[in-house]
């Protein structure tokens, strides 16, 4: 069988940088399937992108962006991609580094999960949190917020689940969610870049790192250990 491989670009109000994100991973050697999710941009984002002639999936509310990437994973399973990669609108993750995820799951003993590790980007903030979250969760990434990652069929099936629904930050739930199921999940080391504007909404603040903490740890266990 084939190796089909998408790219999954959840993106709101992402107008100055999502074309420059599209060209460059159309530059990569293994031709991946771009979808691009807009999730309610206000912007010209979905002009763009629809302009650009990759697939464009729109949601006519904002519903954030874990749930706009689950509607691309949801779309590339029904398309029957062999793995997805999951990656920024704004810049941070580099179209170059992809042929770095998928290199390692044409190993023998692939992984489930490959994530893109930058540990140098983290602020003090992120690792404080990164640090109380690994002590808590007895997860071993290094790098627990990268959104830069490619699943294979086993793990995209699982994330299309309803348990993996309502996942408010899509980093760490999505870890935990993985670590209970018994999936392989590894890193490999990139490189990333500054986003092209804006700032990060989660770790603006302390009270938003803490909120992020709180609600993060709640939601996911409760999503993890509801029986069915």
């Amino acid at each position: 069988m084939d190796f089909r491989l998408a790219i999954v670009i959840p993106a709101k109000n992402e107008a100055n940088s999502i074309q420059a994100v599209i060209d460059g991973i159309r530059t990569l050697s293994i031709k991946p399937h771009i979808i691009v999710v807009n999730d309610a941009s206000t912007d010209c984002t979905a002009e763009i992108v629809k302009k650009s002639g990759v697939i464009c999936l729109n949601h006519m509310e904002s519903l954030g962006a874990w749930q706009a990437t689950q509607t691309g994973l949801i779309y590339a399973q029904t398309q029957g991609y062999t793995a997805v990669v999951t990656m920024d609108a704004d810049g941070q993750h580099l179209s170059s580094e992809i042929e770095k995820l998928v290199a390692v799951v044409s190993d023998f003993e692939a992984p489930d999960v490959v994530i893109g590790a930058c540990q140098g980007r983290a602020s003090f903030a992120k690792k404080v949190v990164w640090n109380i979250f690994r002590k808590i969760s007895g997860i071993k990434i290094g790098d627990i917020t990268s959104g830069f990652r490619l699943y294979n069929r086993s793990a995209l099936a699982l994330l299309i689940s309803q348990r993996a629904s309502l996942l408010e930050y899509q980093d760490v739930g999505v870890l935990l969610l993985l670590k209970a199921s018994g999936l392989k999940v590894i890193e490999v080391q990139v490189s990333m870049d500054k986003r092209y504007d804006g700032n990060s909404r989660i770790f603006s603040s302390w009270f938003k790192i803490l909120y992020y903490l709180v609600s993060t740890l709640l939601i996911s266990f409760s999503k993890i250990f509801h029986k069915k």
